[in-house]
C-alpha cells in the first residue's frame, strides 16, 4: 500500500477493500475470513446486496465515478490494531455463491 503510514493501524484508521460479483445469475450467500488470527482479530467481512452503492463524497469535484455493485459483492475491512508488519501476510476469505 503506497499510502501506508503505519504498520499497525491506529485508532480511527482502517483499510477497506471491495470486490464486485460480475454476474446476475449468482449471488453471494456467505463469506468468512481465513487469515491468520493476527489479521482476523481486527477484521470484518460483509456480503453486499445487489444494487449496493458506496456513499462517497467527491470533495474535490473531480467527477470521479463511484463504483456500484449491481450484482452484489464483498467488503473486507481491517480496523484499528491491525498489524501489517508481517512480510508475506495475506488477506484471504472463503465465500459461497448460489444460483438465483
Amino acid at each position: 500500500n503506497s499510502q501506508a503510514t503505519d504498520l499497525v493501524l491506529p485508532e480511527g484508521r482502517f483499510d477497506r477493500y471491495y470486490f464486485a460479483l460480475g454476474s446476475d445469475e449468482y449471488e453471494f450467500t456467505e463469506a468468512s475470513l481465513t487469515n491468520g488470527p493476527a489479521l482476523n482479530e481486527h477484521a470484518i467481512i460483509n456480503v453486499l446486496p445487489p444494487g449496493y452503492e458506496l456513499e462517497v463524497e467527491d470533495q474535490f469535484e473531480t467527477g470521479i465515478e463511484v463504483p456500484t455493485f449491481p450484482y452484489g459483492g464483498l467488503m473486507m475491512q481491517f480496523g484499528p490494531g491491525t498489524d501489517l508488519s508481517e512480510l508475506g501476510a495475506k488477506a484471504e476469505c472463503e465465500f459461497s455463491v448460489a444460483k438465483k
